[in-house]
């Protein structure tokens, strides 16, 4: 076992008020993060829940993965691979992070979004529905990524992107699309 739940140090997390418990690792000594139970972060691997950080529900972290600061994963979310959750990022519903992608600062992940490869949601930006974000695509700003959205390689700031458009190489500010387009290979 690479951790312990302290049964005396929890607090109350979420709109329900869910009992989370401090873990402290059995290698270190360090004190880590809170976890509901010991489903929510796997003995295997290095992956780990650090600092005020909450992991509850039927959330789990696995492989590598990290949860850090004061990010909060719940319900049936997953972070795994080599991926980050740091800041006051939220990741909730059945949205997975993985790859090395990073979810920072106050981001917010929904719905069954994939957040892979590389990629990076920070500052203020949302993905909820069915996104899939990866390659090496920065969103930040205050984006919203949502329905059935596909961004690959992109650079977005303060966008609005939705239904089943799909972007790869794209580098813009400001961009709103909806419906079904097929944006590649520019920088406004």
């Amino acid at each position: 076992m690479k951790y312990e739940i302290i049964k005396e140090d929890f607090k109350e997390v979420g709109l329900f008020k869910t009992k989370v418990y401090r873990i402290k690792s059995t290698l270190s000594n360090e004190l880590g993060g809170y976890i509901e139970n010991e489903s929510n972060l796997s003995h295997e691997g290095d992956c780990w829940v650090g600092g005020e950080a909450a992991v509850y529900g039927n959330a789990r972290v696995l492989d590598n993965a990290r949860v850090l600061d004061n990010a909060t994963v719940c319900d049936s979310a997953v972070v795994y691979g080599d991926a980050i959750v740091r800041g006051k990022a939220a990741i909730a519903c059945e949205a997975t992070i993985f790859g090395n992608a990073q979810v920072l600062d106050n981001a917010t992940i929904g719905g069954v979004a994939q957040i892979k490869g590389f990629a990076k949601v920070r500052e203020h930006s949302k993905a909820f529905g069915r996104p899939e974000i990866g390659g090496q695509t920065d969103v930040h700003g205050e984006s919203i990524i949502s329905g059935w959205a596909k961004i690959m390689d992109s650079d977005l700031e303060d966008c609005q992107i939705g239904d089943s458009a799909m972007l790869r190489g794209v580098s813009v500010k400001g961009l709103y699309v909806k419906g079904s387009g097929n944006i590649q290979g520019i920088s406004v």
